[in-house]
């Protein structure tokens, strides 16, 4: 199994260095490299109560280097030094970062899915680009209404002066966009899922197979009207967007 270690200075408790892909042996060495650099601990600490209390719950293996030759191999001292470096085998790090960007990805995916922007004035023939309103679709109405009306009192060379309610009808019309969009696209999806029955499907090369029939039969190999041929492979994606829309859906609702 592929871990990551970090190596610390001792004292100052500052992370040096971070390696990734490092393999841990049956017999507890560590290894770099696609299992061919050892990392040299010259002094296990798993057995120090103060670093058990500190490191054993977070799936970690403590050790030091205190070799000043293996530290200037790795970067991290000098021939002479009589510094000692901490390393950590973090044996939870892939799982737990693997969490936390499929975690960071869904957050990303929400937010730009809320995102708006509420077209306000064009600023006339000046200098600056068009004045708008950009933000979160669920913010309070209050709140986008009283936010575009100190953009258009303080902005500059604005060239309209829209009443509460004309911005209320923008208000209402951007947020609502996003929901149309998402519902027609769910839409054209759940359309063409039904006409297609996957165990019928032919995979990636065979539906490229039978469009080159097809323009070779009806084209005469040249070019004409082709349909489309779908694949399993585009049946499943297909079913990975919808399902990624229904969670959309559920966000753009909340």
């Amino acid at each position: 199994m592929k871990h990551v270690i970090v190596i610390s200075d001792l004292k100052t408790n500052k992370s040096l260095l971070r390696i990734p892909q490092v393999t841990e042996r049956s017999d507890g060495t560590l290894w770099a490299a696609n299992n061919t650099i050892p990392i040299i601990v010259t002094r296990h600490l798993d057995d120090a109560e103060s670093i058990k209390a500190t490191y054993q719950k977070a799936g970690k293996k403590v050790g030091e280097i205190v070799d000043p030759a293996h530290q200037a191999r790795l970067g991290i001292g000098g021939q002479n030094s009589e510094k000692a470096f901490r390393v950590e085998l973090d044996r939870d790090y892939s799982e737990r970062m693997s969490k936390q960007w499929a975690a960071d990805a869904k957050a990303q995916k929400e937010h730009e899915s809320n995102q708006v922007r509420i077209f306000i004035s064009t600023r006339g023939w000046g200098d600056f680009s068009s004045l708008d309103w950009t933000g979160d679709r669920r913010t309070p109405t209050e709140q986008i209404l009283s936010e575009m009306r100190s953009k258009i009192e303080n902005g500059c060379d604005v060239d309209t002066n829209p009443t509460d309610q004309e911005l209320l009808a923008l208000i209402k019309k951007a947020k609502g966009e996003k929901e149309e969009k998402a519902k027609a696209e769910f839409e054209r999806i759940e359309t063409t899922l039904t006409k297609l029955n996957r165990d019928q499907l032919p995979d990636a090369r065979g539906a490229a197979r039978r469009r080159q029939n097809y323009i070779n039969v009806n084209n005469e190999g040249g070019e004409g009207y082709v349909p489309h041929f779908y694949s399993r492979e585009e049946y499943d994606h297909l079913v990975d967007q919808k399902n990624e829309l229904i969670q959309t859906l559920k966000t753009l609702n909340a």
